[in-house]
């Protein structure tokens, strides 16, 4: 089933950059290039790759995910995850936990104003020691 994919400003930059020259025959370009993309930024940037849309704000998400469209996938765009916690707009969260530890960091979830569960649907772990962990978060 496709999916449609919520980007940040930045992240939307280095995708339109790449995704659109790919090659044909590039799976990943083609479910990229097919998808509707929606840029959540407070800026007013250029989105001239075809069917990329400016959403101005967390209302403006609300309510596409209330419509009838397929399931929004946020690629990157790790400042998106606070709000979209607060707002309780992510369903499940898919971490890719890699064993390199770069110092202070980045939190990924931020400060959230409320407490968020969430219970372990999947996890692998592969060779090299990537962790991939599926959370389903609880209402």
């Amino acid at each position: 089933m496709p999916n449609d994919l919520l980007l940040g400003r930045r992240t939307y930059a280095i995708f339109a950059g790449h995704w659109p020259h790919a090659p044909e025959n590039n799976p990943i370009g083609t479910v990229f290039t097919k998808a509707n993309r929606y840029v959540l930024t407070s800026g007013t940037g250029n989105f001239v790759w075809a069917n990329s849309h400016r959403l101005s704000g967390i209302e403006e998400l609300k309510r596409i995910k209330a419509g009838n469209g397929p399931d929004i996938i946020l690629w990157g765009s790790s400042t998106l995850y606070p709000q979209l916690l607060d707002a309780n707009l992510i369903g499940r969260l898919v971490l890719l936990i890699s064993p390199l530890v770069l110092g202070k960091g980045k939190r990924l979830l931020g400060s959230t104003a409320h407490p968020v569960a969430m219970q372990l649907l999947t996890s692998e772990a592969t060779s090299t020691g990537l962790i991939m962990a599926t959370y389903e978060l609880s209402r």
